[in-house]
């Protein structure tokens, strides 16, 4: 593992260096027709106070990345090579994923990055892999790329001319 320079114990400076330039990288540019970036996306998650009532608190998750070209959607919590990721920041990802209603997560810091998929109220680690040098991301950019390309969502097209047959209710089955 390569020694790292204080600047990597920032979140900011890995937001910049690490994960914009690896976001970019792996075809998901900042802002095109078929993606954006949405930075300390805000997600309402639940907290209990001191006399056991239920409020609701704004979080932010550092992006939210809606990639149109495969139809999905999903959240980026960064942390530094001081705060690395640990059994607190995948409980705070999968908060945030059950809150926002977002399937997929990926936690990355300078040393890993760990993509989740959440389903049936639980976040399930999908792959992960080392990074040796966080300095060199195409390595990074092409770890993600790849498992998005996995994960492309389909399209189902439900059609007939007559009316009162059942697509509504047929569409919301298969939803479901």
């Amino acid at each position: 593992m390569v020694q790292l320079s204080s600047d990597w114990n920032n979140e900011a400076y890995v937001s910049l260096h690490l994960v914009q330039t690896m976001l970019e990288m792996a075809g998901l540019p900042r802002k095109s027709s078929y993606s954006h970036w949405i930075p300390e996306f805000k997600v309402k998650v639940p907290k209990l106070t001191a006399h056991s009532q239920l409020v609701w608190t704004q979080k932010e998750v550092d992006f939210l990345v809606e990639d149109l070209s495969r139809y999905i959607n999903f959240l980026v919590e960064i942390k530094t090579a001081k705060t690395r990721l640990d059994a607190a920041a995948r409980i705070q990802l999968q908060t945030y994923l059950k809150y926002s209603n977002t399937r997929f997560g990926i936690l990355i810091d300078p040393f890993l990055v760990e993509i989740y998929e959440y389903t049936q109220g639980l976040a399930t680690l999908k792959c992960k892999q080392n990074i040796e040098n966080p300095e060199q991301v195409q390595p990074v950019a092409n770890f993600v790329r790849n498992f998005l390309d996995t994960v492309k969502m389909r399209t189902i097209a439900i059609y007939t001319a007559k009316g009162g047959v059942g697509k509504t209710t047929l569409v919301v089955n298969i939803a479901y």
